[in-house]
């Protein structure tokens, strides 16, 4: 991995902790050198930890059985 297309489509990965650590090093020398790529790497970091920290609204019981009945027909 060398170019920046090609570390941007490890990024994901990278910054979700799903990266194998034998893959990790190019990613991080890279955006050690590349201030496009470490934006963009900030950014995905950013998005990644709102998605895993953001609370999802609970259904209330009547809202619920409302679409579980929504479901059936």
């Amino acid at each position: 991995m060398n170019n920046c297309e090609e570390i941007k489509s490890g990024m994901v990965e990278y910054a979700s902790g799903e990266m194998p650590d034998g893959e990790k090093k190019a990613i991080e020398e890279h955006v050690g050198k590349c201030s496009g790529c470490r934006a963009w790497l900030e950014k995905i970091s950013e998005v990644i930890y709102v998605a895993r920290h953001v609370r999802r609204p609970r259904l209330s019981d009547r809202a619920r059985q409302a679409f579980m009945c929504g479901l059936d027909e």
